[in-house]
C-alpha cells in the first residue's frame, strides 16, 4: 500500500487577462481603473507612485502590490524617474488569496528570480509585440502555453504565501493624499446616506475645487463617481448577505428600486438581480 496525498488547491487561476513589461517615462501617469479581476504591479527599476482605495504609497525596486477585485488604483511615475515595472492581471479563486488583499511585498536581490521565471515566460511566448505591449494579447493561445503560464503564476503566488511577510510600509504623507484618505473615510461614513460632493469638501475643510483636483490626481473618477462606487461596491455586500433588491435601494438612500438596478447595471454590468443569481 502507498500513501495518497488528497491535493485541495487553496489557489485556483481561472484566467490570464494581461501580462506586460514596461518602461515609464518620467511624466507618465495613468487616470486608474477598476476591474473585478486580481492584478499586481512590480517594480522592476525606479520608484513610482500608487493610489490603492483611499492609501497612496511611493514604492520602489523589489516592491510588489496587489490590488483586490473591484479595487480603485492607478500608477504614475515618481520623482522625474523612468522606472520599470510588470504588471499582470488574473482572475482567481480560493480562500488564501485573502491574504494578497491590500498587501504589499518586497523581494531581495537573491528573492527576483521567483518572479523573474514568470516574467520571462511571458516575455519569451511573444510573437508580434512591440515593447511595452500586452504579452498575452499575441501569444499563441494552445491550452499548452496557458497552462504554463498558469503554472507559473501559480507557482510564485504559492511562494509569496509560504515564504514572505507583507511589508509594513508607510502611506504617503503628503498634504494631499491626506485629504484624500480623509474624503473617502467620510464617503464610508455615508455610505447609507446622500451627501453632496460639497459636503464631502466641507467634511475635509477644503473648498469643492480642491478636493476635485485632489480627486483628479489620485482618482480614476470624479467625487460623485467614486462615492456612487463604494455604494454599489456595498450593495454587494448585502446582495451577498441576503438583502432584497429594495431593501438595499432603501438602505443605500438611491430614489426606488428601479433606479437602483439601472445604476447597478451599468456599473457592473448585471442587474442586481441576475448578479446574485449568476456571481454569488
Amino acid at each position: 500500500m502507498f500513501p495518497e496525498f488528497e491535493i485541495v488547491p487553496i489557489v485556483t487561476i481561472k484566467s490570464l487577462v494581461t501580462a506586460f513589461q514596461r518602461k515609464l517615462d518620467n511624466n507618465y501617469y495613468y487616470t486608474g481603473e477598476i476591474h473585478d479581476f486580481w492584478e499586481f504591479v512590480y517594480v522592476m527599476d525606479g520608484k513610482i507612485g500608487v493610489a490603492a482605495d483611499a492609501k497612496v504609497f511611493e514604492l520602489e525596486k523589489g516592491d510588489i502590490i496587489f490590488h483586490k477585485p473591484r479595487e480603485f488604483h492607478k500608477i504614475w511615475s515618481h520623482q522625474g524617474k523612468k522606472p520599470t515595472v510588470f504588471i499582470m492581471a488574473f482572475s482567481a479563486e480560493g480562500k488564501s488569496m485573502s491574504l494578497f488583499e491590500n498587501a504589499i511585498f518586497n523581494l531581495s536581490e537573491n528573492e527576483t528570480p521567483k518572479i523573474k521565471v514568470l516574467i520571462d515566460y511571458f516575455y519569451s511566448i511573444q510573437v508580434q509585440s512591440s515593447p511595452g505591449e500586452d504579452f498575452i494579447k499575441y501569444w499563441n493561445p494552445t491550452q499548452t502555453f496557458v497552462q504554463i503560464g498558469t503554472n507559473h503564476l501559480n507557482t510564485f503566488l504559492l511562494w509569496l504565501m509560504e515564504n514572505k511577510a507583507p511589508k509594513q510600509i508607510e502611506e504617503t504623507e503628503e498634504h494631499t493624499s491626506s485629504i484624500y484618505r480623509k474624503a473617502i473615510a467620510v464617503m464610508n461614513d455615508n455610505v447609507y446616506r446622500n451627501i453632496s460632493t460639497q459636503q464631502i469638501a466641507t467634511e475635509c475643510g477644503v473648498s469643492l475645487t480642491q478636493l476635485k483636483r485632489i480627486f483628479s490626481k489620485y482618482s480614476p473618477y470624479s467625487i460623485h463617481k467614486h462615492f456612487l462606487n463604494i455604494k454599489i461596491l456595498k450593495a454587494i455586500n448585502l446582495l451577498e448577505d441576503g438583502f432584497s433588491v429594495r431593501e438595499i435601494s432603501d438602505m443605500l438612500s438611491f430614489k426606488n428600486p428601479n433606479y437602483f438596478s439601472v445604476v447597478f447595471k451599468r456599473e457592473i454590468g448585471y442587474s442586481p438581480v441576475n448578479y446574485r443569481n449568476t456571481i454569488i
